[in-house]
């Protein structure tokens, strides 16, 4: 394992400080949340930021957070901070996909991590364009891309190629669905799949030869 002095800029948006008299700041004070003022201490609310850490996996990293106060005098030179490792990936059906690829059979949920805002696209037979909910349902294939966003800044794109493998009802169908003591009938698994057999006898064959080996007793 290695250690990094790790030199990352964390974008925060627009500074607050003149000459910026378009930004918009809450205030503390008896005037507390909403009135817009410089007469009392200003600050910015939550902001949700993404750093790309991968590159790091398997070393230990130490990031350093610079605060300033401002010239006006309206804020103080210090910040808040919450933090949480995980990865920024499209959830497949409720699993975590790392790869770039998936596939499902006859639909998928694609989500994104949770605490952000969102923004998907899909095909256009997908009907999945500008949505802006954590999760969208598509039963068509496709590229499939993700906007992880703070507000209205995208903070990090997501993309997927999704595979949609539309099933259909599986059956079995025999040979001869009369049989006596002796004689054999051949039993088929039927359907598109994809799927995997499993008989009474281990047997994985999607056909499989029965012989009735003896006269059923009736009581």
């Amino acid at each position: 394992m290695s250690n990094y002095d790790a030199n990352i800029l964390v974008p925060t948006g627009t500074p607050q400080c003149s000459p910026n008299p378009t930004v918009s700041f809450y205030v503390g004070g008896t005037n507390n949340p909403h009135t817009l003022t410089s007469t009392q201490p200003a600050y910015n609310k939550w902001k949700i930021q993404i750093i790309d850490l991968s590159s790091f996996m398997g070393d230990s990293i130490k990031i350093d957070f610079i605060t300033a106060d401002c010239t006006a005098g309206a804020h103080f030179g210090y910040a808040y901070l919450d933090a949480m490792c995980s990865p920024t990936k499209i959830y497949v059906n409720g699993s975590i996909n790392f790869a770039s690829t998936a596939t499902v059979c006859d639909s998928a949920v694609l989500s994104g991590p949770p605490n952000l805002n969102y923004l998907w696209n899909g095909p256009i037979t997908s009907s999945i364009t500008n949505v802006t909910t954590q999760s969208v349902v598509t039963n068509v294939s496709g590229i499939y891309t993700l906007n992880l966003m703070s507000g209205t800044v995208t903070l990090n794109v997501q993309t997927i190629s999704l595979t949609v493998n539309n099933s259909s009802p599986i059956f079995v169908t025999a040979s001869n669905y009369s049989i006596c003591a002796g004689q054999v009938t051949t039993l088929t698994v039927n359907g598109n799949g994809p799927f995997s057999c499993l008989w009474s006898d281990n047997q994985i064959s999607k056909i499989y030869m029965f012989i009735q080996l003896q006269q059923p007793v009736y009581r």
